[in-house]
């Protein structure tokens, strides 16, 4: 369950990783050498320059795209479930709808995306913050909150435009209004209610956190307690109104609660990998924030340690597994519970518990090197995979490519300022209708083969996970084999194979005429060899 995510599995790793332990350890031993406190600036600086690197370089993922194609087509005025398939709460598309209604069709978009990921980060970050100090009664370390922060930034996607991040605002948001709950007054319990409302509204991942103000509220022995529990629920019920409004006014409640609800709950598993050194620092906190409930009267620590618990028992909760590099998706917003727990914890103290000047050495050496190079391992490139300005330069290809027409693309080589030609754009959702009754009968409530024929998509792509696009519809059963047949020639009539970076596509061959150029014509003479 907890891992290093550390791979020294390659002498290449194993060779870096001892070479930045000694770097680590020559700086740490002249600090104590010249009996200097060892700061941890320098570390939260390598990690905040790492996540600037990795930001900068990172390859498109399928969210990203996927969620900004979506609001696209919100914004066109396309409803979610009954004109897309989606298996994903609509709240995030439409607010961000009219941002990108008013971007022109350009990759530009990507990079606009990531930094206002990045500066709602910060937003979070800083209510993180205030809930920390409020909750150590100004006894929280920046220093430590920043170090678990930075480090988890890169493994939690915070530089991703994912409706988690929103989901984040809202839950810290709520519970500092919950660290006011205790007492004679009602409203924070109602705020708190609205917070939570608007978080699950975006996304429902951390569900188990709903049950904390309740929990809170039954611990008082008080009279408001009844009415507390009702500003609560309620508070929940009005948070959720922007979301019940949207649905209602689309006439689409029953296909959420079918796709969001129905569809995602048959297939919770129940498993993740935790970093072992920002995890380590959390309960390390958490364990301070219990001691701390025992020894005073305060209720803020009981309140958070409660909200840390149930955050660590959502995070367990997926819809699906997924590798340790990407067991982020799941644990965002437990990193910054970590965060606020541990900030309590006197790192840099713990000196005192090693009498040997040796030993204080390798322990400084060694440990503040694990909240460093797992962002350092993030940010080596992958073989054979484009980076963020190679996935860039194929996008703006299709781009003009496509123009103001219709395509047949997969996330995350998607214009995203385009309409599908057929119902599938996503890579998963092919997975899910290989095996899904469900799925499948979605995808085909419109026919693949007559939507392709009668649109004629300015692109297609030319492969979907190793095989040819025709042939993958004809072998998962989406279309006859009259109409493989008919695809088959329509392509070799109607459309020209061009190599675009390392991705192939079919480009109708009046697109290449229009927007010809050298390397078209030679993108164009590679597609046909093949």
């Amino acid at each position: 369950m907890f891992m290093l995510l550390i791979s020294l599995k390659t002498y290449t790793n194993l060779i870096f990783f001892l070479l930045l332990i000694g770097i680590n350890g020559a700086w740490v031993y002249s600090r104590f050498r010249k009996n200097t406190d060892i700061s941890l600036a320098p570390y939260i600086f390598l990690n905040l320059c790492l996540l600037i690197f990795w930001a900068r370089t990172v390859a498109i993922e399928c969210d990203e795209s996927e969620h900004l194609h979506c609001a696209w087509l919100v914004s066109r005025g396309l409803i979610p479930f009954k004109d897309f398939w989606q298996h994903h709460s609509p709240l995030i598309w439409v607010f961000m709808s009219p941002f990108i209604k008013i971007c022109k069709s350009s990759v530009s978009v990507f990079e606009l995306s990531r930094a206002a990921a990045f500066a709602v980060s910060l937003a979070n970050f800083f209510v993180g913050w205030l809930i920390a100090r409020k909750c150590w009664e100004g006894k929280a370390g920046i220093s430590v909150y920043l170090l678990i922060i930075s480090s988890a930034a890169i493994f939690g996607q915070f530089c991703w435009l994912r409706p988690d991040l929103f989901m984040q605002f809202f839950l810290l948001a709520g519970i500092y209004c919950c660290l006011n709950i205790p007492g004679k007054k009602l409203s924070p319990a109602l705020w708190t209610g609205i917070a939570f409302g608007l978080a699950e509204s975006f996304i429902f991942k951390q569900y188990l956190i709903l049950l904390a103000p309740l929990i809170i509220i039954l611990r008082e022995n008080h009279r408001l307690k009844p009415a507390k529990v009702f500003l609560y629920l309620s508070g929940i019920v009005l948070g959720c109104c922007p979301l019940i409004y949207y649905l209602v006014s689309r006439n689409i409640v029953y296909e959420f609660f079918f796709w969001v609800v129905r569809f995602n709950g048959k297939r919770l598993i129940f498993s993740n990998a935790f970093p072992l050194a920002i995890s380590g620092l959390g309960v390390c906190g958490a364990y301070l924030l219990f001691k701390r409930c025992r020894s005073s009267g305060d209720i803020k620590p009981f309140i958070v340690l409660t909200f840390f618990c149930l955050s660590f028992l959502s995070s367990l909760t997926g819809l699906s597994p997924v590798p340790i590099s990407g067991a982020g998706y799941y644990l965002s917003f437990w990193f910054i519970m970590c965060g606020i727990a541990g900030s309590g914890c006197r790192f840099l103290d713990v000196i005192h518990y090693f009498k040997s000047f040796r030993s204080r050495i390798f322990v400084f050496s060694v440990v503040p090197v694990l909240f460093v190079f797992p962002n350092i391992m993030l940010n080596m490139p992958r073989k054979g995979e484009a980076g963020f300005s190679e996935n860039k330069k194929v996008i703006a290809r299709l781009m003009d490519y496509c123009g103001d027409e219709s395509c047949f693309a997969i996330v995350p080589f998607h214009p995203i300022f385009n309409f599908d030609a057929t119902r599938l754009f996503l890579i998963w959702q092919r997975s899910f209708a290989m095996s899904l009754s469900s799925v499948k009968n979605d995808l085909l409530i419109r026919s693949i083969a007559a939507d392709i024929l009668n649109k004629r998509p300015a692109v297609i792509v030319y492969r979907i996970d190793g095989r040819l696009t025709v042939v993958d519809w004809l072998l998962n059963g989406w279309v006859s084999k009259e109409d493989y047949n008919k695809l088959l020639r329509f392509f070799e009539r109607e459309y020209t194979v061009v190599k675009i970076g390392k991705e192939k596509f079919y480009i109708r061959n009046d697109k290449l005429g229009i927007t010809a150029s050298s390397q078209d014509t030679e993108d164009a003479a590679d597609g046909k060899e093949e």
